[in-house]
């Protein structure tokens, strides 16, 4: 936990290693399916085409387009059944989206959206309130961490403010906040401050709640693959809401913040598939099942055939067409979200340009 802000701030800790997994045989890697049931089950055909041995999932189960929310669920619940049978690995890490179904910091945030992203928080929102409680369960005994005293005062120490006595989480009580800003360089402060983490007067409360509801979630973790230590992490290393790469930071920045270990990044998030190199190194940007942004409106995600002969990662991107008329439907039967804002997602869903600008018009 804080693994991130430990590398950053210099602290020594490597537990992570110890809980890699080894990963042989063929790995898909998915992401953001955001409750399109019918995109997710026509990966899940030609991922069992391709005889997949391990699914590695980068978050993001939940916050719409989609509002099948529960079948998706339990279509990831028959994944990694069949995983298991195979005697794969099934490794989930969380979303922002999975933040704000899973924690009432993130529901908070949610609702600081309600204006300029209405048609995003109303998804989200139904998700929240649709989710059947022995689904919510499945999901949060893989992405909840077990509460640690020891991290979560660490984790005040980090991100506070000069304020005191403010709220982290109604779980968590109450921690005295006391920053002492001589501890961190100018350079550790500066980037510190690029992730958000030096809030202003008006913003600090929500966002160091925010910060904290993210790490309250598993999103990230840390496998090897032949020779190769590989990161999972939604959208980059850092918190849940403040990493994007080419947003919050490039990606030579990526590797700054992780064990020198690591060889290569995958992520989500961007909902564009996308591949870096980095010195050496490389960031595997997967793209989105569920809400594509590349104006494609397949479903994407990417297969780990193994490493080659020279220790690297062999990886094909893959686009799977799906029937965007059934997710259409689903929609248009849903009583919760506004027919305007329904029009909308679909036609997003169809140019497959599933983006923040389409999704906050009012």
């Amino acid at each position: 936990m804080f693994d991130w802000l430990r590398k950053l701030l210099g602290i020594k800790k490597t537990a992570q290693a110890n809980g890699r997994k080894r990963i042989t045989g063929s790995t898909a890697v998915i992401s953001d399916i955001h409750g399109n049931l019918e995109a997710l089950k026509a990966v899940e055909k030609e991922i069992r085409k391709q005889n997949i041995k391990n699914i590695l999932f980068l978050g993001d189960l939940f916050g719409g387009p989609g509002v099948e929310i529960n079948e998706t669920i339990e279509e990831m619940k028959k994944l990694e059944k069949d995983v298991r049978r195979k005697s794969g690995e099934f490794v989930m890490i969380a979303g922002n989206g999975d933040m704000y179904a899973l924690t009432s910091a993130g529901r908070r945030y949610l609702e600081t959206v309600a204006d300029s992203s209405p048609i995003y928080y109303s998804t989200s929102k139904y998700h929240i309130n649709a989710v059947k409680p022995e689904n919510k369960k499945w999901v949060a005994d893989k992405l909840v961490r077990k509460k640690d005293k020891k991290e979560i005062l660490l984790a005040a120490f980090l991100l506070s403010s000069k304020r005191s006595d403010m709220v982290i989480d109604p779980k968590l009580g109450y921690v005295n906040f006391r920053w002492t800003h001589k501890h961190i360089t100018e350079k550790q402060r500066a980037l510190l401050k690029k992730l958000g983490f030096e809030p202003n007067p008006k913003e600090g409360y929500e966002l160091i709640e925010h910060a904290l509801g993210s790490e309250i979630l598993n999103h990230d973790a840390e496998v090897i693959i032949g020779n190769r230590v590989v990161h999972l992490s939604h959208g980059g290393p850092g918190p849940l809401f403040k990493s994007r790469i080419e947003k919050q930071f490039k990606p030579e920045e990526a590797f700054e913040l992780l064990s020198e270990e690591v060889s290569d990044l995958l992520i989500g998030h961007n909902h564009v598939s996308k591949d870096y190199r980095v010195d050496g190194k490389r960031i595997i940007q997967v793209g989105s099942i569920g809400a594509p942004r590349d104006k494609d409106p397949r479903a994407s995600y990417a297969i780990i055939h193994g490493v080659d002969k020279k220790g690297q990662l062999i990886i094909t991107h893959h686009k799977v067409p799906y029937d965007v008329n059934k997710t259409a439907k689903a929609l248009s039967t849903n009583k919760y979200l506004k027919p305007e804002y329904v029009k909308t997602i679909i036609a997003a869903l169809k140019d497959g340009e599933v983006t923040v600008a389409r999704l906050s018009k009012k």
